[in-house]
């Protein structure tokens, strides 16, 4: 059976509805100045900074807008935000990452580079993972712990993420490690033409097989096609068109004008595009020369340089604010207060980031470049052994799911799902075929229409006689398959009552993952339309949820 592409759910169980686009700021490249010898202008500091800043501000207004929707449930959705300006801001951070790291690659040693690269995201990464964990009783509801794998920042597929949005610094890390492989190699010369080449793959895969499966959490031989990494190879090609050509800031309106033809409906929301387009911008920038002066010019050099940080921390302090403040506050008043406390917050750690960084660097710079060397090579065969590790799992889980998949599609095949009563009919069909599960429990908590046009569906199945047997869920728009995806959510309050009701161990079922979350397009499935919800494991066993309606 097909699975449709769908928007993958974070396994993270902190986030009741994961914002498709959780971003992580390509900021974190050279946010505190250039760490190589050679320094840009102060024109060209402050035009970095200004689209950092501005790429940041999309992304916290889009989750701003995101979390609103799910805490308040508004019966229309929520115009006070464009859903489309969160994939451009990640376009924008990969296509400045590009552009920086190809300036750096010419004049930095291979070593120096991939440790000022590993210092610059993992320490206040950890500092922020520490502070969510020691208070996420307040920010949501239960003590939730980061798991290693996921907190490894390598691409594993699907994973617990603590602070729900790690998904482009797994891009951010392999695309280090990738210059860092072609400036030990020698081969800095040739990146303009691997930029080229691998605008052609990504174009070339696309055309031929579609956007590559788990855009948003791959595994490491999925990552290179996504149609996000156009922003990091167009960003690549930024210095070696800037020095044959100046690129007259009046192309930053063009670039404008393509943003509000997205915005407008009138061309598609794509990552290819907004990709190639935030490169352009960022030459165009470069050009204006900026002098960062005034109060307007300090404000966006902060933003600027406290990017990351304000990507790291924006989510959970959303999601707080959304949790702890009054329902009588109006909507918009909720929207701006969340906002700026995410800005706010964000610019503190931004402060203890920047020092950390600074210090680390010292320390780097300081070591023999041998050594430096040697380290980065152990960085990158961690990272090779993790980022294998996740893709010989992933094939031995995508045999299971296939085979889930499969016996959801004889179910369907069978026109089971054609049903009015679909799921008593349905449930009394595989009990009597012997495809039933045999303790079987569960329940949609809601579904509901988000500000990215999407519909979430979330809620819960579990069979009590094999609690820990893995299973998938699918769900059905009037018969149609719209969405997949694997139970990855905690569910502990869920886990004691069932406990209580039933006798079940509530130790082991508060460390079981029997959740779902998932989201897919609102436009294949009509408000009103019913929604058939099923479990299934990879032995053919299978379980209806009651039954729900498209909102």
């Amino acid at each position: 059976m097909n699975k449709p592409d769908i928007v993958p759910a974070h396994a993270s169980s902190a986030w009741p509805v994961p914002a498709p686009e959780a971003v992580a700021g390509s900021g974190v490249a050279g946010l505190s100045g250039y760490a190589g010898p050679v320094r840009p202008s102060a024109g060209r500091i402050a035009a970095l900074q200004y689209l950092r800043a501005i790429a940041a501000l999309m992304v916290v207004g889009y989750h701003a807008s995101h979390y609103l929707a799910y805490f308040r449930k508004p019966a229309g959705p929520i115009h006070l935000w464009e859903s489309t300006l969160g994939m451009w801001g990640v376009a924008l951070f990969f296509a400045l990452s590009g552009y920086l790291m190809a300036r750096l690659a010419p004049v930095t040693p291979p070593g120096r580079f991939l440790l000022h690269r590993v210092a610059r995201i993992y320490p206040v990464y950890f500092v922020a993972i520490a502070v969510f964990f020691a208070l996420s009783p307040v920010i949501v509801g239960h003590v939730f712990t980061p798991r290693f794998l996921p907190s490894t920042l390598v691409p594993v597929g699907p994973a617990g993420y603590t602070l729900g949005v790690e998904w482009t610094l797994l891009y951010e890390l392999t695309f280090y490690v990738f210059i860092f492989l072609l400036i030990a190699g020698g081969q800095v010369r040739a990146i303009p033409g691997v930029a080229i080449g691998w605008i052609a793959l990504v174009i070339g895969w696309r055309l031929a097989f579609g956007e590559p499966a788990s855009l948003e959490m791959p595994v490491i031989y999925q990552l290179p096609a996504s149609s996000a990494n156009i922003g990091f190879a167009c960003g690549l090609l930024v210095p070696a068109v800037t020095r044959r050509l100046r690129v007259h800031p009046a192309w930053m309106l063009a670039g404008l004008g393509v943003l509000l033809l997205d915005i407008g409906g009138v061309i598609p929301a794509d990552r290819t595009i907004a990709g190639a387009v935030s490169a352009l911008m960022i030459a165009a920038a470069l050009g204006a020369q900026p002098s960062g002066g005034g109060l307007a010019g300090r404000i966006g050099i902060s933003l600027g340089d406290a990017s990351y940080a304000i990507y790291l921390v924006h989510v959970p302090v959303l999601v707080a604010v959304f949790r702890w403040l009054p329902a009588a506050v109006p909507l918009p008043a909720a929207w701006c207060v969340a906002f700026i406390a995410a800005v706010l917050v964000g610019q503190l750690f931004g402060a203890i980031d920047l020092r950390m960084y600074q210090r680390l660097k010292r320390r780097i710079d300081a070591l023999g470049e041998t050594r430096a060397l040697r380290l980065a090579w152990v960085y990158a065969g961690f990272f090779a052994v993790i980022a294998s590790w996740g893709a010989a799992t992933h094939l031995i889980d995508q045999r299971q799911s296939d085979r889930a998949a499969a016996a959801l599609g004889l179910i369907a095949s069978n026109g089971a799902l054609d049903d009015a009563a679909t799921p008593k009919a349905l449930n009394a069909r595989l009990a009597a075929a012997d495809r039933d599960f045999t303790t079987p429990h569960g329940a949609i908590d809601q579904t509901q229409r988000l500000p990215d046009d999407k519909i979430a569906v979330q809620g819960w199945a579990i069979d009590l006689a094999r609690p820990d047997v893995r299973a998938w869920i699918a769900v059905y728009c009037d018969g149609r398959q719209i969405g997949w995806a694997e139970r990855t959510r905690l569910r502990r309050a869920e886990a004691a009552q069932l406990a209580a009701e039933t006798g079940a161990d509530a130790r082991s079922l508060a460390k079981t993952r029997f959740g779902f979350t998932l989201a897919t397009q609102a436009s294949v499935c009509p408000a009103g339309a019913r929604l058939t919800v099923i479990a299934a494991d990879a032995g053919g066993r299978a379980f209806a949820l009651p039954a729900a309606t498209a909102p």
